[in-house]
């Protein structure tokens, strides 16, 4: 098995992680990132999901940097930390692909669904496009692991309001 390379960095600080690819081999996640979900799947495997680039020249240690006046573009893209292969496989960066999000989103939640084996990702910020302006999201979209694809929009529904920094758990409801 090869030597397993992780990226960890402070809680709350943006950690720019370009440097990790070598040799054309992705070693590291596409781009640094801030307002990132981070999900568990039960095979070790690691889902890396949105984010959002900072405004060119910040560097704000405080937290200042969580609202949308200091954000960048919000990323669209999923990548996946393999632990076994030591490496990340980054899905497409096609907008119109099922393997990228429908809304770009940051500091959303995101959990696992251990019944369907998906991961749901819920409100955090939004933006229609690059450019477009920032803000707070009330959609929710699925993730299917095992086809590296988001459900279709129509067969998932929306929050009743809006939500940024909040935390998702799943929970068993028996048969229902």
């Amino acid at each position: 098995m090869p030597p397993v390379r992780l990226m960890v960095g402070p809680v709350g600080e943006y950690v720019p992680t370009t440097n990790l690819y070598q040799a054309g081999e992705v070693t590291g996640p596409r781009s640094g990132r801030v307002g990132a979900s981070v999900t568990a799947l039960p095979d070790g495997r690691v889902v890396l999901i949105g984010g959002a680039s900072l405004k060119t020249g910040l560097v704000d240690p405080t937290g200042r940097w969580a609202t949308p006046s200091a954000l960048g573009d919000l990323l669209d893209t999923v990548e996946i930390f393999d632990p076994s292969r030591g490496s990340f496989e980054a899905l497409s960066l096609d907008a119109t692909n099922a393997q990228t999000l429908y809304y770009p989103r940051a500091f959303h939640a995101a959990v696992y669904l251990p019944r369907h084996r998906w991961i749901a990702v819920v409100g955090g910020y939004e933006q229609a496009g690059p450019g477009a302006p920032i803000q707070e999201s009330y959609h929710i979209e699925v993730f299917d692991p095992e086809s590296k694809q988001f459900l279709d929009r129509s067969l998932v529904g929306d929050l009743g309001f809006p939500r940024v920094h909040a935390a998702a758990v799943a929970l068993d409801y028996g048969d229902l």
